[in-house]
């Protein structure tokens, strides 16, 4: 075999790749700690939710739910046959009903992938809406039962956007917000809409700023009050 003499220039060459591969390696997992620290610090410990702030990454009833923005949206009620939280796990996609006694967990999934990834959720009671950026399904429980069941299947209003990226119940009423809908040509300044779920199939109000502006998207949140109706727009002045 024939050795080749190694210079000082490829010795320098040499070490520094080595300090460039460790550095990349680091920086790697410094992004991966930023990517799970950022997601929550609740674990389920099989009975209640606990907050553990030592965790360095988000715990969901089973395994490998970092991945998946476990509880990237959630909603609770203490109402109905029993207290229940409702988790959307988008990047799954899907999305898990925990009760917060015995009962057993139920996942639910629409199939389809990224189309039908759950992007708000919202429960009171029994009944419980999915958005999934062009329809909300709601859902309800029957008395006795276990399990939440598909019973209604609300479509986007034509020319709207991310409709169901945030929802909201309140007895037979559910507000849905579309924030990435234009309104009055204003691009993506977003809207609300109000329906009645006995007679769902078109909204008996739409929420819009008096003057949109572009990229306010209203309807990022939404929220029922005692008497009023509240929806965020991050892009411009708050909360409408």
């Amino acid at each position: 075999k024939t050795f080749w003499p190694v210079t000082r220039r490829e010795k320098r060459n040499m070490r520094t790749s080595s300090k460039m591969k460790r550095k990349r390696k680091s920086k790697r997992k410094r992004k991966a700690r930023r990517r799970t620290t950022t997601t929550t610090s609740y674990y389920y410990d099989g009975a209640n939710w606990v907050w553990d702030p030592s965790l360095p990454s988000a715990k969901g009833p089973t395994s490998g739910h970092n991945a998946e923005n476990f509880a990237n949206s959630l909603a609770v009620s203490s109402s109905g046959q029993s207290p229940t939280v409702l988790v959307g796990v988008p990047l799954r996609p899907g999305t898990e009903f925990l009760s917060l006694g015995d009962d057993p967990i139920q996942d639910y999934d629409l199939g389809g992938g990224i189309s039908t990834r759950p992007l708000g959720v919202a429960i009171e009671g029994d009944r419980a809406a999915i958005g999934y950026g062009s329809t909300v399904i709601v859902l309800e429980r029957a008395e006795g039962g276990v399990d939440f069941v598909e019973t209604l299947t609300i479509e986007a209003p034509e020319g709207t956007s991310r409709f169901g990226a945030s929802v909201a119940l309140e007895g037979d009423h559910l507000l849905v917000g579309a924030p990435d809908s234009d309104a009055a040509g204003a691009t993506r300044a977003g809207k609300a809409f109000l329906f009645d779920l006995t007679d769902p199939e078109a909204p008996t109000q739409t929420f819009e700023m008096a003057e949109p502006v572009s990229y306010e998207r209203l309807g990022w949140g939404v929220a029922f009050g005692e008497d009023f109706v509240a929806a965020s727009a991050p892009g411009g002045d708050g909360v409408f």
